[in-house]
C-alpha cells in the first residue's frame, strides 16, 4: 500500500515570466522511515528537459520574480532566491518561525512576506472564547507583513496590530499594496 500512497507528487508549478522555464515543487516520503522529502525541478519548456534540481528542507512556496531569471522559494524557516544565470542561491531571510506567503514587487526589487505570531500559552488551560474563530487552534494567531529588499539588504515590518493582515496585490508602480 505504501508504494501507492507514498509516491512523490507535484505540489505546485510556476512558469517563468518569459515562458522558457517551469519550476515544479515536489514532495514525497522516503521508505522505510517515511520521512518527508521535498525538492524543486526546473524544466525547460516546451521540451521538458531538466535544467536544475534543488533539494533543501521543507521546500515550497515557489514563485518567479517578475523580471530576470530569479526563482524564489521557501525552505524551512528561510526565504531563498535562485539566480538561474549564475546558479547561486541567496537567502533573503532566515530563522523565521511561521513564515507565511510572500509576493514579489512589480519590478522585482522587493518581496512582501508574512509572519504569523502565536499567542502565549496560558498555564491554566482555560481559554475564554471571544467568538467562533477561537474554537480553532489558530484562532488568535496574528499575521503581520514585512518587506525585504532585493538584492538582499534591509528587511522591516510594515504592519502591526491586533488583527491579521495579508497582502492581496501590489500596485504596478510598487508604491501601494492592497492588504486585508
Amino acid at each position: 500500500l505504501s508504494e501507492v500512497m507514498d509516491i512523490p507528487y507535484a505540489r505546485s508549478i510556476e512558469v517563468s515570466p518569459d515562458g522558457s522555464l517551469a519550476a515544479i515543487s515536489f514532495a514525497g516520503f522516503t521508505p522505510p522511515e517515511g520521512e518527508r522529502e521535498s525538492w524543486i525541478e526546473i524544466r525547460e519548456l516546451p521540451s521538458g528537459d531538466l535544467v536544475r534540481q534543488i533539494t533543501d528542507t521543507e521546500m515550497g512556496g515557489i514563485d518567479w520574480a517578475p523580471k530576470g531569471r530569479l526563482l524564489s522559494f521557501t525552505a524551512g524557516k528561510s526565504l531563498k532566491v535562485l539566480d538561474m544565470e549564475t546558479g547561486v542561491v541567496t537567502e533573503i531571510t532566515g530563522g523565521l518561525e511561521d513564515l507565511g506567503g510572500y509576493m514579489w514587487g512589480p519590478e522585482g526589487d522587493f518581496i512582501i512576506y508574512s509572519l504569523t505570531e502565536k499567542p502565549e500559552t496560558d498555564e491554566t488551560g482555560v481559554k475564554r472564547h471571544l467568538g467562533l474563530y477561537d474554537r480553532t487552534e489558530y484562532g488568535r494567531n496574528i499575521s503581520s507583513l514585512y518587506i525585504a529588499s532585493w538584492p538582499p539588504g534591509a528587511s522591516r515590518r510594515i504592519t502591526s496590530g491586533r488583527r491579521s493582515v495579508h497582502v492581496h496585490d501590489i500596485h504596478p508602480d510598487g508604491r501601494f499594496a492592497l492588504v486585508g
